[in-house]
């Protein structure tokens, strides 16, 4: 697989390569939108970083480390970094596209899951997050919104690990000391 690009965005802007469309969802530095690419019609979700809010905030270290550690994962239950483009005012990370919404949604939109659709979902989970551990990747915030899922043809679902924003790269028997994650996701 081709390895994800850095660079200027063209021409006019994202719009040119890429023709943008509903939001997806907010975080703290931006947003996450649906984008087609002009030029073969394939979806993508770019998460548009505002440049000034992650200086003010002193970010630029965690946003290069998310970057630098999403072009190491290659996994299909990864989230796929694609290219990262610049504007003056925004840093856009082109990213894979998973059309179900995250696994909290389905959770509070369906009732049940039957044992064997949990166990398919779980197993996938467990392989991308051992995936990221093989490679020193500790992704510090799993929680069902930051787990994506896409129904298949098959009846099946598809699951990719998300939103590596806090993740950091380790080495074996390092032990974290830094309190981070979702508060009412944190072990005691």
């Amino acid at each position: 697989c081709p390895r994800p690009s850095s660079r200027p965005a063209a021409g006019a802007g994202p719009a040119h390569e890429y023709r943008l469309g509903r939001t997806l969802g907010t975080g703290t530095f931006g947003k996450v939108k649906l984008a087609q690419r002009v030029s073969d019609g394939q979806k993508f979700a770019i998460k548009c970083l505002n440049r000034a809010r992650i200086v003010l905030a002193a970010q630029g270290g965690r946003l290069a480390r998310e970057i630098r550690l999403l072009k190491l994962l290659n996994h299909p239950n990864v989230i796929r970094l694609h290219e990262v483009l610049h504007t003056p005012s925004e840093i856009l990370m082109v990213m894979e596209y998973v059309d179900g919404g995250d696994l909290l949604d389905v959770l509070n939109s369906q009732p049940r899951f039957k044992e064997q659709e949990v166990r398919h979902i779980f197993t996938q989970i467990c392989c991308g997050v051992s995936f990221c551990h093989s490679l020193g990747v500790a992704h510090r915030d799993l929680k069902p919104e930051n787990i994506l899922i896409e129904r298949c043809d098959s009846g099946s679902h598809m699951i990719r690990v998300a939103d590596f924003g806090l993740s950091c790269l380790m080495q074996a028997g390092q032990m974290l000391t830094t309190a981070c994650g979702s508060p009412h996701y944190v072990a005691p």
